[in-house]
């Protein structure tokens, strides 16, 4: 059945072009014989049809033909590309794969709007959630890869810090500051919609693991806190006001993060409060 009707498809935007070309040919043919001017020019001139003076301008327009031409060639794509976007049903790592084929080849197309709308039964509404669900993984991805750096780079460890000097370490520590500033309002926004937007997905079969991702994050960015309180006890344990500043910045991840401070973080934060006590006295 499937053969049939793409067959038949094609078989029918051929004999629409042969028609239309013979029209064309048929027109030019009249306008030469009898050209502006001329004594009968004008004369038993036939009523134009307006649906036919739309097709001459859109077969003159090299975008339409192109259009049309990206239908006929793309069509048996389009069609297999459909239904395998109804059939998807995968998490973060098969969505990914699988947006980056469907883009391939959507890209393809010389105005993807104008061309799908060719298309009876195109599922717009689960591309729209492919994209914005690929997007979203993307976009946390990114997140999670800039904070681990502050573990991994090796501009983060004890050696790289304690070759800072003391105004070095003050951009040091602010930088890990506007790292989280960057990440934790976008989260905590994500957070108040990540129930109705996992639902919304799901009715799609697309499990994009928003949750595992957010909670990553979340606890990645205690990497930050530790490199802070690192190079604040390096270098400025006898400045109260920034000693005072990463242990806020500490606690604030400590409350932000899912696992919270433990291990080395949490010794760091112990050794700050010490400091912060001593100095009482």
């Amino acid at each position: 059945v499937r053969a049939t009707f793409q067959r038949k498809n094609r078989d029918v935007v051929k004999m629409f072009q042969g028609v239309m070309r013979e029209q064309r040919a048929h027109q030019r043919k009249k306008v030469l014989n009898n050209p502006p001017g001329s004594a009968h020019a004008g004369q038993n001139k036939p009523k134009s049809d307006p649906s036919d003076v739309k097709f001459e301008l859109e077969s003159k327009s090299k975008h339409m033909q192109k259009i049309r031409t990206d239908v006929t060639e793309y069509g048996e794509m389009i069609k297999s590309l459909a239904g395998d976007i109804k059939a998807f049903s995968g998490s973060t790592e098969a969505l990914l794969t699988f947006v980056e084929s469907m883009e391939s080849k959507l890209g393809l197309l010389s105005d993807e709007n104008q061309v799908l709308k060719f298309f009876e039964g195109w599922p717009q509404s689960k591309v729209e959630a492919l994209r914005e669900s690929s997007a979203l993984v993307n976009e946390l991805e990114k997140m999670k890869s800039d904070l681990e750096r502050w573990e991994d780079d090796e501009r983060c460890t004890e050696e790289a810090i304690a070759k800072l000097d003391k105004y070095q370490a003050i951009d040091f520590v602010a930088r890990a500051q506007q790292q989280v500033d960057k990440v934790q309002p976008r989260v905590e926004k994500m957070l108040c919609t990540l129930k109705d937007q996992q639902e919304r997905f799901l009715k799609f079969k697309i499990n994009a693991q928003v949750d595992d991702l957010l909670s990553a994050i979340k606890d990645s960015s205690l990497f930050t806190a530790v490199a802070a309180m690192k190079c604040t006890l390096s270098h400025l344990a006898d400045d109260k006001q920034h000693m005072l500043a990463a242990f806020k910045f500490a606690f604030r991840l400590h409350q932000f993060s899912v696992t919270g401070l433990s291990g080395e973080s949490c010794d760091l934060f112990r050794k700050i409060h010490s400091e912060l006590q001593d100095s009482k006295s």
